[in-house]
């Protein structure tokens, strides 16, 4: 996988990062995933670019993944690729929040809601976010403007303020003061 990403010119140096993998059976639109290659007659991988090591987000925080779907016998049948448009202009010298002040921020509600139940639509006021995970990663805003900006990733549970019940959010706050 990794030598046809490079042969493409989409990876020269390596640094797309692999985010899962799935065994898939059936023909290109058939989406039934297998437990193993034995029961499989495709692979599929997914890697996300990266900028210094971080991964990159889109605005509404999903990451937008390359697709390389290989045959059993590791000949290529896909490639999907979102079309990245960016360059680091410099590495930021502004340290990142500390955590306490990210959670503080979080609680206020100064984070960005960019999904709720993974649906991504339309989010509704959030009370108690209580984060089960929390990542570093790029925000790349729009296709014209190329700057990269660090944001804190937060995964895990809130209330919905209206119905009264938990739900699963995705919410984006930005890593620096």
């Amino acid at each position: 996988a990794r030598f046809y990403l490079k042969e493409s010119g989409l990876d020269p140096d390596g640094s797309f990062a692999l985010l899962g993998t799935q065994y898939k059976n059936g023909g290109e639109a058939e989406v039934a995933n297998v437990n193993s290659l034995a029961y499989a007659d495709r692979f599929a991988l997914s890697f996300s670019p990266t900028a210094s090591g971080l991964p990159l987000l889109t605005d509404d925080g999903e990451l937008y993944s390359t697709q390389l779907v290989l045959d059993r016998s590791g000949q290529m049948l896909a490639l999907r690729h979102y079309l990245w448009n960016f360059a680091l202009s410099s590495r930021r010298s502004i340290p990142l929040k500390s955590y306490q002040t990210a959670m503080t921020e979080l609680s206020e509600g100064r984070g960005k809601v960019v999904a709720v139940n993974g649906l991504g639509l339309s989010t509704p006021a959030l009370t108690k976010i209580n984060p089960t995970l929390v990542r570093l990663a790029y925000l790349f805003p729009s296709l014209d403007q190329k700057q990269l900006l660090p944001v804190l990733v937060f995964e895990g549970t809130a209330v919905d303020k209206d119905a009264g019940r938990p739900v699963s959010v995705t919410v984006l706050l930005w890593a620096v003061e």
